[in-house]
């Protein structure tokens, strides 16, 4: 009972430890932080990105979550980029239940079609295929981005399905 009661409190502070990254981390310059930019990654770059949400109430009656999410990007040619979502994933806690589950999985792609630096408008197609046990999602957003120098604009519109 007590090493039961041990392993509960002390299980998300480990894993939480075990996914943090022991080196300093370098990433690509981005502009926008909820705009996808028309630009792709150079070929033969890859990316990692974890995200994590913490979702947190006060009352008793509601959860506490936490979402998690690992990418890996690919610049593939100077025009495509793909993106794989390995694996997102919650832990939830409630008084009915507690515990990790497997949400989804995703592949993205992102094709460039015009530069915002040398064209007069950067344009770009994304498409999402996101699966899983409870979800199956199309998204499709047609991405505008124009540079003037040192600063840029940027506009995305979306389809989902």
């Amino acid at each position: 009972m007590i090493l039961a009661a041990l392993m509960r409190k002390f299980a998300l502070p480990t894993l939480l430890l075990s996914i943090s990254s022991p080196v300093p981390a370098l990433s690509g310059a981005r502009h926008f932080t909820y705009i996808y930019e028309a630009i792709t990654s150079a070929p033969g770059s890859v990316e990692m990105e974890n995200w994590f949400t913490w979702s947190r109430t006060t009352d008793p009656q509601r959860v506490d979550q936490l979402d998690f999410r690992h990418e890996f990007e690919f610049g593939l040619t100077d025009k495509l980029q793909a993106s794989v979502y390995v694996a997102d994933w919650f832990y939830a806690r409630d008084p009915e239940h507690s515990g990790f589950t497997y949400s989804d999985s995703a592949l993205e792609l992102i094709y460039n079609l015009t530069n915002p630096v040398v064209d007069p408008v950067g344009l770009s197609v994304y498409e999402e295929i996101r699966a899983g046990d409870r979800v199956f999602e199309l998204e499709s957003k047609l991405i505008a981005q124009k540079n003037f120098g040192r600063w840029h604009t940027g506009k995305s519109c979306q389809n989902r399905a």
